[in-house]
């Protein structure tokens, strides 16, 4: 029987009657409450879409009920989850809100004595919270039945497929691993056999099953993504059960190359079925009646172009090693190959992991070629290394100079990549590319600090900017500085659902023909050359001169340049914009067409070719695409990690490796930075020559100038380009050469700010 009930909120002086729900419910039922409710731990509000006003600190959720000797289960709605949010039912615990920002409905046992006869209260709250969390949880009833029970009503079970065809051309394929359609194996009356190489387990390329003639009929099984949403929108909890290991949370589900059974409550879903960035999302809308099984064969294709390109993402973390998030390392396995990770690296907190037995046992190892590595975690940075040989003795983490860090890290036996990572976000009180530290205008560490990696996070997945290119600006900084650094895409994943692998990746020009063999040495040696692109949703590929791509010098004759830039996406994502940089500084930029929302969805695949003036001096170009983040639950993109502004608008982000051009012909790469040392070494002290001789290069050789004079004339506390001759010179010099040094002087008065902090 549904009862009228009174809500009442901690710190609230008012009362709320509900009455009945949202969906169905038995007789025996409780509505507690068929509203969402909006609570904050901790002020300000965390993000703008949120009321100034919350509704209370915690939820005191009030009902009457009888006592029965039997379990029952909590349903609640819960949406934004962030901080450790308790359940508790009459002073006794029941569980912890699910940490994701993403809408799901999730349940809770309740013991048969936990349930008093009269009066009872609900307490949700969040009682040591260390950041501001605005939080939606409601649509809570009690339900008279065993959550074991409620979450095996009915069945769906799952095959995923993806034809046979060139892109996978030496796919090991065993009889247990494909599937043939018995709707097409008939030709007039005669019925086309399975082929002897099937059935004796032979491996087999594309072309030798279309030699046989049946290439059709086959469809390969794999790995991927399965999301379950119900009737209102929100991921249901569920369970799977599979012959080989799986992964799930609520709404999300990791599968191996075996059909799946997904067990859950009667209803109406819709399920989302993809394998990362690459292929398509297929969708199907279910009905399971109580005590049905539903059985689906679902197939999808790739949809970006990769050949040649291996997905990598560096920063791959476990509980089971690190201590933290939620994924064991069998369940990280079973991820990987469901993400489309080709080379994953194994970066728990100080320590050497190898995955390959591990994903061995789990039956996926055909799909990546795991890479031993480690996020060396000091007080003062996070540094992720790889490749590592095996018996290898690990990096003193303790150690608080970047110096002795590096040379330790360099002791290493194997490692050839240091990432600095997540440099923009605090850890241990220290942000290695914050104003206390950074002059982000030159790339220059205030403090001396020598920087010794040789790439850098640009785009982390899990640890997002409020501002998407902060990160990317960074890099080209650091570039003009003189430093040769791969950009870096990554998920730094702990979780299996909430910041999940591969969201962020990087992919490296490399052999991707069998992604369980990957030659990691010539991925590494690419990968140290900057042979990249770096994927957040789109994947950005530029050449210049119908030769020249990522990482690669340019020689460039002639009076222009031709630059070809594509961008690509699966049929999800979408980019509005695409900008040329040329040490740092747009040169171009083009806007794409808008999708037309009336047609079917297609993949991304769109070109462009600029012809610009050929410079007057060596830059490098990088070219970044953009467009509106994803909000579908399958792919979510994710909210900053350390905000600094309660505004964000998701983006999804393709950046090219940087393309050097040799306009002097001397072979080599020269800088901003190098520029900048020449001006100001060949003018003494003297401004005006040197602003003279900047008028001949760009922006970013300005900036750099200004640093370098800077620090020739040795006035630590003091900038000359504050005095008021300096400044008189300046503003007769060359509009870009202006810009360039009220670029340093603007950072530089950030830096005296933070460390007067």
């Amino acid at each position: 029987m549904l009862r009228s009930l009174c809500v009442f909120f901690a710190g609230l002086g008012f009362a709320l009657t509900t009455a009945g729900s949202a969906s169905s419910v038995f007789a025996d039922d409780i509505v507690i409450t068929n509203q969402m409710h909006h609570l904050r731990q901790m002020e300000p509000r965390e993000w703008s879409a949120f009321p100034e006003k919350a509704e209370a600190t915690k939820l005191e959720l009030k009902f009457e009920a009888k006592a029965a000797a039997r379990e029952r289960c909590l349903s609640l709605r819960q949406q934004d989850v962030k901080e450790t949010w308790t359940i508790s039912l009459n002073g006794e615990p029941l569980g912890k809100l699910h940490i994701n920002e993403i809408d799901m409905r999730v349940y809770y046992e309740v013991g048969f004595d936990l349930v008093k006869d009269g009066g009872n209260t609900l307490t949700i709250e969040c009682p040591k919270g260390r950041k501001a969390d605005d939080i939606r949880v409601g649509e809570i009833t009690l339900l008279d039945r065993k959550k074991r029970g409620l979450l095996r009503e009915a069945t769906i079970e799952l095959s995923v497929t993806e034809p046979l065809s060139d892109s996978i051309p030496f796919w090991q394929l065993h009889r247990d691993d494909v599937e043939l359609e018995p709707k097409k194996m008939s030709r007039g009356r005669n019925l086309v056999p399975i082929p002897e190489q099937l059935q004796s387990f032979a491996v087999l390329s594309a072309l030798q099953w279309r030699q046989i003639g049946i290439s059709n009929l086959v469809r390969a099984r794999v790995p991927c993504r399965i999301t379950i949403l119900n009737s209102d929108g929100s991921l249901q909890e569920c369970v799977a059960e599979s012959e080989k290991q799986v992964a799930f949370r609520p709404g999300t589900v990791y599968a191996s190359n075996r059909p799946v059974r997904i067990l859950l409550p009667a209803g109406e879903y819709r399920v989302l079925i993809g394998r990362g960035f690459e292929y398509s999302l297929a969708e199907r809308q279910v009905s399971v009646p109580e005590g049905s099984t539903q059985k689906l064969a679902v197939s999808i294709d790739r949809e970006v172009d990769t050949e040649g390109w291996v997905a990598c993402d560096t920063h791959v973390h476990t509980r089971t090693h690190s201590g933290h998030g939620d994924s064991t390392v069998q369940e990280r396995m079973v991820t990987l190959a469901g993400e489309g990770i080709e080379l994953p690296i194994a970066t728990d907190h100080n320590v050497f992991i190898d995955h390959r037995p591990f994903a061995k046992e789990a039956g996926v190892d055909r799909y990546f070629t795991p890479v031993i590595g480690n996020e060396v975690t000091t007080k003062i940075g996070h540094f992720n290394v790889f490749p590592v040989n095996p018996g290898a003795k690990l990096p003193d983490h303790k150690l608080t100079d970047w110096d002795e860090i590096a040379d330790s890290i360099n002791q290493v036996d194997g490692v050839k990549v240091v990432i600095l990572n997540h440099a923009r976000d605090i850890h241990s009180n220290v942000r290695p590319f914050g104003p206390a530290l950074f002059n982000d205008a030159v790339g220059e560490n205030i403090k001396g600090w020598r920087f010794r990696a040789n790439a850098m996070e640009t785009a982390n997945s899990s640890a997002n900017q409020t501002d998407i290119m902060q990160m990317f600006r960074d890099w080209m900084t650091m570039l003009n500085r003189g430093m040769n650094i791969t950009p870096v895409g990554c998920s730094d994943s702990h979780d299996v659902s909430r910041h999940f692998v591969g969201q962020g990746r990087t992919y490296i020009r490399c052999d991707d023909r069998d992604p369980g063999n990957i030659d990691v040495e010539q991925a590494v040696d690419s990968f140290v050359q900057g042979r990249v692109m770096v994927s957040y949703g789109l994947l950005t590929n530029l050449t210049v001169n119908d030769r020249y791509g990522s990482g690669e010098l340019a020689r460039v004759g002639g009076d222009t340049v031709k630059v070809n830039v594509r961008v690509q996406g699966p049929h999800w994502t979408t980019a509005s914009r695409v900008q040329l940089f040329a040490n740092g500084i747009v040169i171009r930029e083009a806007t794409m067409p808008a999708n037309d929302d009336s047609a079917p969805a297609k993949r991304l695949d769109w070109k462009t070719e600029w012809i610009i003036p050929r410079p007057g001096h060596d830059v490098h170009l990088v070219a970044i695409a953009t467009g509106p983040g994803i909000t579908g639950p399958h792919w979510k993109t994710a909210l900053p990690y350390q905000s600094t502004s309660p505004d964000f608008e998701p983006t999804s982000l393709g950046c090219s490796g940087a393309v050097w051009l040799d306009v002097d012909g001397d072979g080599r790469r020269s800088s901003a930075r190098d520029y900048a040392e020449f001006a100001v070494g060949s003018s003494g002290n003297d401004v005006g020559a040197m602003l003279e001789k900047l008028a001949m290069y760009d922006e970013a050789t300005a900036a750099q100038a200004a640093f370098v004079f800077h620090r020739q004339v040795g006035l630590e506390k003091q900038n000359p380009f504050l005095s008021s001759d300096v400044q008189a010179a300046v503003r007769k010099a060359a509009p870009h050469v202006q810009d360039g040094i009220q670029k340093y002087v603007d950072a530089w008065r950030r830096n005296q700010i933070a460390a007067a902090e």
